[in-house]
């Protein structure tokens, strides 16, 4: 059973609803009846919980479908439906069941297919709002997650541009992350080792530089793999242990790849968030157009400031254009900037 929300009468008022409701007390007939049914279902704090109710009854996920199919406008796209769809991202729900609790609310919007046609023909006419654009991927992407029987017309759906460019190029990181999810999961057939049973813990998707095979992953970190908070994929000992002789060597390998990367990535990722965290410091500086003039790599120097010490390795860059500082000194000043800075 759900908690009784303790945030005042209207909440309490709306789980009375909830429950009148999925025990088909008080079925819903009209329009403002759906309203309400579905305010209910957001109030609530606790989404496993909340599921599991809609789900103990026989009248509860028809309920909910009636309520889903009550109005489709772009309002309630844009709106409600946005807001359930947000709602139903909890982990809590993702883990509850091994995910069947949430296959259950999955399959409930997307069959019969009003809602999700109504959400695919808004999503290709560009007629939603961030948050509904959001919900709209989440919502593909674990359609994709059903068993492959199920997942024909969706699939159909991932590979449409008209449906996927809009995802991967919008301004918003989930946005592009869920789009390069959806990207993933339907043309990518299979995975490096069969040790990897959970789709979703599978290499590639995460972001714009995350794939299955290493062959396919830049050295140079993408902006989007810097900012990503999902977690990488990385090999656990066992899931070593349990690879045959034969791809054993190339899972080692794409493991330490794997692995350096991340080392390198998170240095990055700390540097950015130290930065951010520093108020009325000094402005970073940003060059373009650089490119590779050679490596430093003198074992010793002797110098008041660093006396008989090793030089770090380090790469040496030219900037076509000079440094922006720079440009409109003179000689003078030039050489006072650089003593200074």
């Amino acid at each position: 059973m759900a908690s009784r929300p303790a945030n005042g009468l209207r909440d309490k008022k709306l789980y009375a609803v909830l429950i009148k409701t999925v025990k088909g007390e008080h079925p819903i007939t009209t329009a403002q009846d759906a309203k309400l049914f579905l305010e209910a279902v957001i109030s609530q704090t606790e989404p496993v919980a909340c599921v599991e109710l809609i789900m103990s009854t026989t009248h509860g996920i028809p309920a909910f479908q009636t309520a889903l199919h009550s109005d489709l406008s772009l309002n309630q796209l844009n709106g409600a439906i946005s807001d359930l769809l947000q709602y139903f991202q909890s982990t809590s729900l993702k883990l509850a069941g091994s995910g069947m609790y949430l296959e259950q609310i999955v399959r409930a919007f997307a069959q019969p297919p009003i809602l999700w046609s109504a959400l695919l023909q808004a999503h290709k006419a560009r007629q939603l709002n961030d948050d509904a654009v959001h919900g709209f991927a989440w919502l593909l992407q674990r359609l994709l997650y059903l068993p492959k029987e199920d997942i024909t017309s969706y699939l159909t759906s991932a590979v449409d541009l008209s449906v996927l460019t809009p995802l991967l190029e919008s301004a918003r990181l989930d946005i592009r992350t869920a789009g390069e999810r959806v990207k993933h999961i339907s043309t990518t057939a299979s995975r490096l080792t069969a040790s990897i049973t959970n789709e979703e813990d599978a290499p590639g998707g995460r972001h714009n530089n995350d794939f299955a095979s290493i062959n396919d992953i830049s050295i140079l970190p993408t902006p989007d793999e810097v900012l990503s908070k999902e977690l990488p994929f990385l090999r656990r000992a066992r899931d070593l242990d349990e690879c045959t002789n034969d791809i054993l060597p190339s899972a080692y390998i794409d493991n330490h790849f794997r692995l350096l990367r991340e080392d390198m990535i998170q240095e990055l990722r700390e540097d950015l968030e130290e930065f951010n965290k520093k108020k009325g410091g000094r402005k970073a500086l940003i060059l373009k157009d650089l490119w590779l003039s050679g490596v430093q790599c003198t074992t010793f120097t002797a110098s008041p400031r660093f006396p008989e010490k090793q030089v770090p390795w380090m790469l040496q860059l030219c900037a076509y254009n000079g440094l922006p500082q720079l440009v409109s000194l003179d000689s003078k000043k030039r050489t006072k900037f650089i003593t200074e800075n």
